[in-house]
């Protein structure tokens, strides 16, 4: 039986360049995807409920290599209405939750060959608005209870939900866009 042995002269280089190309196309990727979250970010920040602003100041990104935006907001430790303090606010916990949501985050992004982000609001309630029923024009609880007025003319329950569907075809093509080798 005779062996055939053929020797490709260059496919060192050839590789060497495959590799490189490769890589980039990651870090472009990775490029996009900082892109994406910092849209959806903002869009759900629009449509984020307001009483206080530590909901929408909770807001938080992170993407493969590390964490963009959202490092250490400030919150307010009161609710008035008017001059009267209606309500205390543990700008403790909101902190601690808020750290522990981007270390979270980190773990969830650490791979470095899978670009990925997290997005998301670290106030401990912010499930419970993203959820809730409501409407502009009524207020839920009575003075002195933990109540919520929602002012803001784009406020909605579902704002992170409602920012990702609407921006999908945005999402693609940034994505498309930034990991394309021609640029």
């Amino acid at each position: 039986m005779a062996i055939m042995q053929v020797e490709i002269k260059g496919l060192d280089v050839v590789l060497k360049n495959l590799n490189k190309e490769i890589e980039g196309i990651k870090n472009r990727t990775r490029v996009g995807m900082i892109k994406v979250a910092v849209l959806i970010r903002g869009d759900a920040q629009k449509l984020c409920p307001m009483d206080t602003g530590n909901l929408v100041n909770s807001a938080y990104t992170v993407v493969t290599g590390g964490s963009i935006k959202g490092g250490s907001p400030k919150f307010k430790s009161e609710v008035k209405r008017g001059e009267k303090v209606i309500r205390h606010i543990d700008v403790g916990r909101l902190q601690r939750d808020h750290a522990q949501s981007i270390d979270q985050g980190k773990s969830e992004t650490d791979d470095k060959d899978n670009p990925s982000a997290v997005i998301g609001f670290s106030a401990y309630y912010a499930a419970y608005v993203h959820e809730m029923e409501f409407r502009h024009d009524v207020m839920y609880g009575k003075e002195g209870s933990i109540f919520s007025q929602f002012k803001r003319p784009l406020a909605q329950r579902k704002f992170l939900e409602t920012a990702i569907k609407q921006n999908a075809k945005n999402i693609l093509e940034i994505i498309r866009k930034e990991a394309s080798v021609e640029k």
